[in-house]
């Protein structure tokens, strides 16, 4: 999948297949879409494309964006709007983070308000 936006056809963009791709930076802009226009409908999706196993730089940027837009999201929508597997994959992956990171700082903010 190939990631080709102007500004013209941003309100128009399907992010959904994105937050499933394998790769980073179409998950990133997904995030970056999501953090800028939070979507209820896909709160669920959004929290669940958040990997909870980081082996590069790239991907702990990825999900650092991935968890701005979760939090903004949560934000909006509380957290009755997860169920209890998404509570407890972000609780997992609270305790898989590096300690003392701004995600760690972005995971214990969201734990505690779920």
């Amino acid at each position: 999948m190939s990631v080709e936006m102007n500004i013209s056809n941003l309100y128009g963009f399907d992010v959904t297949p994105y937050l499933d791709s394998k790769d980073g930076g179409e998950r990133l802009a997904a995030y970056a879409y999501l953090y800028a226009k939070p979507d209820p409908k896909i709160f669920g999706k959004l929290v669940g494309s958040v990997k909870t196993t980081i082996s590069d730089r790239y991907e702990r940027f990825a999900q650092y964006w991935g968890l701005q837009a979760t939090s903004k999201n949560l934000l909006q929508e509380g957290a009755k709007a997860l169920s209890d597997d998404m509570k407890e994959s972000l609780r997992s992956c609270a305790k898989k983070v590096e300690p003392n990171t701004d995600r760690d700082y972005l995971l214990r903010t969201i734990v505690s308000q779920i």
